[in-house]
């Protein structure tokens, strides 16, 4: 190249700027128009190298004034070349990217002052060498970069900046592919030789959901924590304290005034090591000591992490030491993989000391297991064993840790239509040694068989102290299967197992005892040791008792049996004295007698309970059988026979001297007729059935339908939820009665049932409300509680309460309430909420389902928010009302091929916009308002635009500049065009803007062109501000040869409109391309616009598309393979998209709630709120995570607070200004 005069001039203004300071660094470089070619290339443009091909990126490093640098790119005639810049130094540094061809000539440039991206799109009018230039706007910047490259195919969506006629291409939906990581193989471990454990004799204490000390009640809800109350007075219960956690509450211990709380899924955040905003988690489970001496000051004094999953019965507390098991899936944190290493299953034993109730103190850690999982697929063979579940029981030696695993396996003949495959169960017991008092735990011994052991109650450990044996028994139900040559077989079998344990080195199988007839599974069992006995059952539907004799380990055999049981047995407990069990399960008979056939009810599933005599272990038999008594009820079930391993604690008994009583939990479900008799629906309702058994009332010589031992008493109906606990007990007072009390999650009742045939409800407590939404009213918060979650019926009811804002929730009083039923959703209009309840119809069964129901608003005035008045109704003509996660804008995808339905506010009311369907397919679109102005009288008219079927409904947009109207967007197919053999549909995007006027519709002005679907309109510098999104397509090929093929991937991209002279067009000022991303939600206020995006996991991802003239495509993520939500931040000012931020947050699944003041509020679905300080545009800081159960649904904010509404779990109460992360 030639040195000429300019480049010698523009070397030496290099030189002096080099030595100018601060204000040399921070002057803008000139631009240059000639580069390469016949031109000279300047002095300060370093040359680099290749840029990168197609769907490619490279990395390099600014460094001062080595900040411009250059490289070679070999193009292909009509392809379109979208080249983005992306700079990791400060946005006030700029970024500018540029192409010139053959001649040196400048062919496109994007130049961004202010930003630390840039991009832009050109297409190849030539096949031939061009350059690429990319540096920073100042002559100092420092810091790493990215160039990547995508390729597109000319014509198909192309943008030019200032353009106003936009033709939109579209694809078909997309095809989805997953992936997943490799898999880990186990680590199996050896132990030593040891001797049977043995030596403690302290009784084994489960845990449980709660504790009666004197006259308090510990309860650790679900959805609240540990809740303290005083039930003294049970007529005048009250909730003393509450003690809120930050993990899922499992099961608790209570020792010397001191909880120990066990918790699940506790949730830490904390920043990465990299970047501003990168965070790293901490998900573990918990051991939490609480002070509860004092009820109404509790305190926490400590915790404990634990690694894994905790469930309820995974502990055991021995003496003073408490032992856990924890367990994990593979896909334990499935939701955040940013290692991209794929999680193994695992165990883990803990033993912790409580002997000192003001220190927790871990005393020691067993991996019991980890890995072992596998995939393996090698031609027409493929391979795989996954991890299923843990059981664990225990004695006051020994915890029993059993694996439950599954095998799969297949091999495919080519020669046969049909292969080989089998699936197999496979039991890898654990015991570990808890013998020593202080907590040391080792590993005693494992060994594996067949089958699955399914609950605690299917094994023991005995110990023998006059020859120092130790004998493991389990039960397992073996089911399995394999099909070859188009045969197939199962077997399904019940096998008692016994195993000499004694050596820890080489456990012995001793005998196995298969029971049971086919194809019956083993459901309820107990051991009792001390008789050296096992009774269980197996179920089909008529059942064998059997009472299995283990006095001799190595000839396991069946003492007796009863033939011919009804139904099945889930769970046992002993009474007088082990000579008696109870049996509770299912009756599948006509009058639950335990032994008739099913005949014409066969399908039953009574509720039963049951007595059995084992005195004489030689001729076991049924006393008597009897079923929970529900009147009118259809449907009934319990959750007794559904978790085998916890039902014992779902059941209530209690023997007062006078009368043996028992609790059984139940659900049904009634038939409920309206009042005109023409609708009907049923009601699902809880309760417990009470029974009452006296074995004096005995007589062996009668059968068990003439005996009177078992009587039924009726149920108890709860007020909601289903029953966790039932606990019986006398009150003592002037007069002692018998008292129970009744816990679900969300309900506490108290019931007096000194006659059993006539309970007496006491009191009863709402634990925790369904909190559906929260709305501001002046100075007043809203409070919306379902007595339903889902069902909008007519026997679903909201509550609306009003409180005083400014105060804490849990504290404050509800100053107002009112009550609608079939609330289908809330939408606020200033002062007032309308609430729109789906009614049935009157005659309604004889109508077509389309209009079988109305939606009816229902108007409440709440201008004196401690006096809410009911003021108007009316009666909107649409089926669907449409739902958003959050007040926020957010991006309507839904595909973006389908009719949307939504609403907007005006200054006179809400403008709807529906799309409904009726029974024969046809479709209705309206435009609705709802006139608001008088709330006594609201009125309704519509625009019905069904006049033009080719045109489809995409979304309804307010405007920030004319509360009177909204915009509605269209969008008709204008044919379809033939990409490298692939057809697109061409789409024209059309924007409508109605005006609401004395309460009608009118159209105001043309119908604007714009590029793909509106999903913002803003207001910028006093004009009116589009955002429109649609896809880029990259053109990619697979394969060579005659094996070619070629298929597009797309790519989300945000277009920025302004109108044009004249109002009737919009013209495209800007555009930001998503490479490899999928766009989550978007936020803006004033001139900053915060988008949310993801790793996309298609081929075939979002709406998006490549252009000409001036595209800036947001950068690709590092690393193709990274996962977590993005966070850009863009300047809007100049009307351009300027990047002044982007970083992988990498936390997956984070949405944007909203924006107060300074401070963006993300959702952690399902996990937390995290807040984040925008004040900085360049440097968002996270400022505090609130770990939040459940799933939010809403957020209103209230000074320097967000308040998360949060369904059964309550309302967060999220601070906004304060915190360090």
């Amino acid at each position: 190249m030639r040195w000429r005069a300019a480049a010698v001039a523009a070397m030496a203004a290099a030189v002096l700027l080099a030595c100018g300071g601060d204000r040399a660094r921070d002057e803008a470089r000139p631009d240059p128009e000639l580069v390469g070619g016949k031109a000279d290339i300047p002095s300060w443009l370093a040359q680099k190298g290749d840029a990168p091909a197609c769907g490619k990126r490279l990395s390099g490093e600014m460094r001062g004034f080595d900040s411009a640098h250059l490289y070679a790119l070999a193009a292909e005639k009509d392809t379109v070349y979208t080249l983005s810049y992306q700079a990791g130094y400060q946005p006030d540094r700029g970024a500018v990217v540029a192409v010139y061809d053959a001649s040196g000539k400048l062919v496109e440039r994007s130049r961004d002052q202010s930003a630390q991206a840039s991009a832009l799109s050109f297409t190849a009018k030539t096949s031939g060498s061009y350059l690429v230039a990319v540096y920073s706007v100042r002559w100092w910047a420092s810091g790493g970069y990215q160039l990547s490259a995508t390729c597109g195919v000319a014509g198909l969506n192309e943008r030019v900046k200032n353009a106003t006629d936009f033709l939109t291409y579209e694809q078909p939906p997309r095809i989805w592919r997953f992936g997943l990581g490799p898999l880990a193989a186990e680590t199996a471990r050896s132990p030593q030789a040891d001797n049977a454990p043995s030596g403690r004799s302290e009784a084994v204490e489960e845990g449980d959901i709660y504790k009666v000390v004197g006259d308090r009640l510990l309860y650790f809800n679900t959805y609240r924590g540990l809740m303290i109350f005083d039930i003294s007075d049970t007529k005048n219960p009250q909730l003393l304290s509450r003690v809120p956690v930050f993990g899922y509450p499992v099961e608790m211990y209570v020792q010397n005034g001191t909880a120990y709380a066990l918790l699940r899924d506790t949730l830490e955040l904390t920043r990465g090591d990299s970047g501003k905003l990168a965070l790293q988690r901490k998900n573990v489970s918990q051991i939490v000591a609480i002070d509860v001496r004092d009820g109404r000051q509790p305190k926490v004094l400590g915790k404990r992490d634990i690694v894994g999953q905790l469930r309820e019965g995974v502990s055991r507390k021995v003496g003073n030491v408490i032992y856990v098991v924890s367990y994990r899936s593979r896909y334990y944190w499935y939701g955040w993989q940013n290692s991209g290493e794929q999680p193994q299953e695992g165990a883990w034993a803990y033993s912790f000391d409580v002997s000192n109730p003001r220190e927790l103190k871990k005393v020691d850690e067993l991996e019991i297991f980890r890995g072992g999982g596998f995939a393996d697929s090698n031609g027409n063979s493929s391979e795989r064993r996954t991890f299923s579940s843990v059981a664990i029981s225990a004695t006051s030696n020994v915890l029993m840790v059993v694996e439950n695993w599954r095998k799969y396996g297949s091999v495919r003949d080519s020669s046969y239509n049909c292969g080989t495959y089998t699936s197999l169960q496979q039991a890898i017991v654990s015991l570990v040694d808890i013998s020593d008092p202080q907590g040391q735990i080792k590993l005693h011994t494992r060994f594996e068989t067949y089958g699955e052991l399914t609950d605690q109650f299917k094994q023991t450990y005995v110990h023998d102290p006059n020859t120092g044996k130790g004998t493991y028994y389990g039960i397992f139900a073996r089911r399995e299967w394999t099909s070859q040559d188009c045969r197939s077989q199962s077997r399904i079998e019940n096998n008692i197992e016994a195993w000499d344990v004694s050596n820890s080195a080489s456990p012995k199988q001793l005998s196995r005892l298969q029971f049971g007839k086919p194809n019956e599974t083993v459901r309820g069992s107990v051991f009792d040791s001390a008789r050296k006995v096992a009774f269980a059952i197996t179920a089909r539907n008529v059942d064998p008792f059997y009472a299995i004799d283990l006095s001799q380990p190595s000839q396991l055999k069946v003492l007796s049996q009863i033939d011919g049981l009804s139904g099945d047995m889930n769970v046992f407990r002993f009474i007088a004295k082990q000579q008696f069990l109870i049996g509770i399960g299912r009756d599948n008979s006509a009058e639950c007698t335990g032994f008739d056939g099913p005949g014409q009810n066969r399908f039953r599933t009574n509720v039963a309970v049951s007595i059995i005599d084992v005195r004489d272990l030689a001729k076991i038999r049924l006393v008597q059988r009897k079923c929970v008594a529900v009147e009118n009820a259809s449907w009934i079930g319990s959750a007794v026979n559904q978790n085998l391993d916890q039902a014992h604690k779902l059941i209530g008994m209690h023997s007062d001297g006078l009368v043996n009583v028992l609790t059984v939990p139940v659900y049904y479900s009634k038939k409920v007729e309206r009042s005109d008799s023409r609708w009907w629906w049923y009601r699902y309702e809880t309760a417990v059935g009470v029974l009452s058994w006296d074995l004096s009332k005995y007589d062996p010589s009668k059968s068990e339908t003439e005996q009177d031992v078992l009587a039924t008493h009726g149920t108890v109906v709860h007020e909601n939820g289903n029953v966790r606990r039932s606990i019986l007990f006398t009150e003592q007072g002037a007069a002692s009665r018998r008292k129970l009390i009744n816990l679900s999650d969300t309900h506490m009742t108290l019931v007096d049932v000194q006659d059993l045939d006539n309970p007496s409800k006491d009191a009863s407590i709402e634990l925790a409300p369904y909190v559906a939404e929260i709305y501001k009213v002046g100075s007043h918060l809203v409070e919306q509680v379902r007595s339903s979650p889902w069902d909008y019926g007519d026997g679903v009811a909201s509550d609306f309460r009003v409180r005083a804002a400014g105060g804490d929730l849990d504290k404050s009083k509800v100053v107002a309430t009112f009550t609608v039923s079939q609330v289908e959703r809330v939408l606020q209009h200033k002062d007032a909420l309308v609430i729109v309840r789906r009614v049935a119809q009157q005659g309604s069964e004889n109508l077509p389902w389309s209009q079988r129901w109305q939606k009816q608003v229902v108007v409440y005035d709440l201008s004196n928010p401690s006096k809410p008045t009911l003021r108007g109704t009316a009666t909107l003509p649409m089926q669907y009302i449409a739902y958003y996660r959050y007040f926020c804008g957010t991006i309507p995808y839904w595909w973006g091929n389908l009719d949307a339905s939504g609403h907007s506010g005006v200054a006179e009311g809400i403008v709807f916009l529906s799309s409904d369907y009726d029974e024969s397919g046809m479709q209705r679109r309206r435009l609705t308002l709802l006139d608001l102005r008088s709330l006594d009288a609201p009125g309704v008219s519509s625009i019905d635009l069904d006049g033009d079927s080719a045109l489809t409904l995409v979304g309804i947009a307010s405007d920030p500049q004319d509360d009177s109207a909204v915009l509605i967007t269209s969008k008709r197919k204008e044919g379809s065009k033939d990409f490298s053999g692939t057809t697109f549909d061409a789409m024209r995007y059309s924007v409508q803007r109605y005006v609401a006027r004395g309460g009608k519709l009118v159209a105001d002005g043309a119908a604007v062109n714009i590029p793909g679907r509106l999903v913002k309109v803003l207001s910028t510098n006093g004009q009116r501000v589009l955002l429109a999104q649609d896809e880029r397509f990259e053109k990619q090929v697979s394969g060579e040869g005659a094996q070619q093929s070629t298929f597009f991937r797309s790519h989300p991209r945000l277009h920025l409109l302004t109108e044009a002279p004249g109002g009737a067009r919009a013209r495209l000022r800007d555009s930001r391309d998503f490479i490899g991303l999928s766009l989550r939600d978007l936020v803006a206020e004033g001139r900053r616009l915060y988008v949310g995006a993801s790793k996309a996991y298609s081929y075939y991802v979002g709406p998006i598309l490549p252009l000409s003239g001036t595209s800036t495509p947001a950068p690709q993520p590092s690393d193709e393979l990274e996962e977590g939500t993005r966070l850009f931040v863009f300047d809007l000012g100049q009307n351009k998209l300027s990047q002044q931020f982007s970083e992988n947050t990498k936390a997956s699944n984070l949405d944007i709630m909203g924006l107060s003041g300074s401070t963006l509020l993300f959702n952690l679905v399902g996990e937390g709120v995290l807040t984040v300080d925008v004040s900085s545009a360049a440097s968002p800081e996270p400022r505090s995570f609130v770990r939040t159960l459940g799933y939010a649904s809403h957020v209103v904010f209230d000074g320097d607070r967000a308040l998360v509404a949060s369904g059964y779990y309550g309302v967060y109460q999220v601070n906004t200004t304060s915190g360090s992360l």
